[in-house]
């Protein structure tokens, strides 16, 4: 008879490394599958030239308390440090800063009259009385704001000139899709807590969320799942891995992959593996924002910007979602000639570019940075490039009713294939790790 504890994870990013410490601490036999060579998914970091990179998801906020909760836990506590969050935004040649944490960087802020800066505070205190209710983790605290797009919910409360200002640059310079595209309860969970929030960075690189959790995990990099079937008792997973294709058997797995992997390891054996016809439907029709992020090495900057992060804001939708400095959380920055900055394109500029060669995509990014912060330097060279077409999942109306839901139907499935990853939460680092110990803890229960 086969070990009931004896559990695959396909995926090392934060959902999957959620799921495989969670499962290990309650004493189950974990072996996680990573296609790549670093662990981490989304959030690899890169290392190279004495240079660091955190190549998608590159900060935490003082409101991921699951992030925090493993920090105390895994004592990662002293790998955190705080991130300077005054950001610049541009609009017509000009450049306003803005402090999300300071009322008198708030009420300076010269794109927005003051009559809407008071509308938008009321708003927001509305929404910051309900913050113990609101959990951009969790979707089923998010269902009552999940009728209508982001657009569609500030333009009714307040205007278009606050979504176009304040709203937008809070959305989708990080997430690169449309608030035209996404549900309000996003919105919604993120106001919540914008008062006082904080935000922080690992100086050693985001992956080591990854790493401290599959610590006491068996990991196999390099090693691609191709399939997963159905067989008396458990699945059986199809491997590549070391040159060969092998099989190897478990009582169950958690897929911790993009939405699109998943549907390509089940195939055509999502009735054959139990899963049920509201969770197969839910995950083949979620879709995803593009991203390219390219990085650049400059020589430093003499007169260095006092922002973190630059947007362009304004009316319609933007090419350059952001440029970032990365000099204000470099540990070498004093004894180093030269920095990073890193260019982050919006979802339909990454998608025009995501097959144009490395030259041209590096080229373009760069004149879209120099577009909005005249003083780079014309000479740069191209540290990493990173393209990824399931960059981001969109969160649209309806998804977190219907992740909420698929959550709940997991756990009273008896099927041996769960899933977990940030489309069945919030695309974020704190949702992945919610997502990925709700799927642990549902096998954890059915065995116990």
């Amino acid at each position: 008879m086969d070990d009931p504890r004896r559990v695959a994870v396909i995926g090392s990013g934060p959902a999957g490394a959620a799921a495989a410490q969670t499962l290990a601490d309650a004493g189950f036999s974990v072996t996680v599958f990573e296609r790549d060579m670093a662990i981490g998914g989304r959030t690899q970091t890169y290392r190279a030239d004495g240079y660091q990179l955190d190549t998608g998801a590159a900060f935490i906020t003082n409101f991921y308390p699951r992030v925090w909760g493993l920090a105390t836990t895994l004592g990662y506590e002293s790998e955190i440090c705080q991130l300077n969050r005054v950001t610049g935004l541009s609009h017509d040649g000009r450049m306003a800063t803005l402090d999300i944490g300071s009322p008198w960087s708030f009420f300076s802020f010269p794109f927005v009259k003051l009559v809407d800066k008071l509308k938008m505070l009321l708003w927001t205190l509305g929404l910051f009385f309900k913050r113990k209710t609101l959990d951009i983790g969790q979707p089923s605290t998010l269902v009552a704001y999940d009728s209508e797009t982001v657009s569609d919910f500030v333009k009714r409360t307040l205007n278009e000139r606050i979504l176009d200002f304040l709203v937008r640059p809070g959305i989708e310079p990080f997430w690169y899709f449309s608030c035209d595209d996404v549900s309000a309860g996003l919105a919604a969970g993120l106001t919540a807590h914008a008062p006082g929030a904080r935000f922080y960075y690992f100086k050693d690189g985001i992956d080591r969320v990854s790493h401290h959790l599959l610590a006491k995990t068996t990991v196999k990099t390099g090693t691609t799942v191709k399939s997963v079937m159905s067989r008396v008792g458990g699945v059986r997973l199809s491997i590549e891995g070391e040159g060969t294709t092998f099989e190897q058997d478990f009582a169950a797995v958690i897929i911790a992959t993009t939405a699109n992997v998943a549907v390509e390891l089940i195939g055509d054996a999502w009735t054959d593996l139990g899963v049920d016809a509201s969770c197969h439907a839910f995950i083949e029709t979620q879709r995803y924002v593009a991203n390219i992020h390219v990085a650049f090495i400059i020589e430093r900057l003499a007169e260095r910007p006092q922002i973190s992060s630059l947007f362009p804001v304004g009316p319609g939708r933007h090419s350059l979602a952001a440029l970032s400095f990365h000099g204000v959380k470099d540990k070498n920055a004093v004894s180093m000639s030269h920095e990073l900055i890193s260019v982050y394109l919006s979802d339909e500029e990454s998608w025009r570019l995501m097959t144009l060669d490395d030259e041209t995509t590096s080229r373009r990014c760069y004149e879209l940075a120099q577009t909005v912060y005249p003083n780079l330097p014309d000479a740069y060279s191209v540290f990493k490039i990173t393209r990824r077409p399931y960059a981001i999942p969109i969160h649209e109306v309806g998804r977190y009713r219907k992740a909420a839901l698929v959550n709940q139907g997991q756990k009273t499935t008896s099927s041996s294939v769960l899933f977990c990853g940030d489309y069945l939460a919030t695309a974020t680092v704190d949702g992945a790790i919610h997502s990925g110990q709700l799927a642990a803890e549902t096998l954890i229960q059915r065995v116990l």
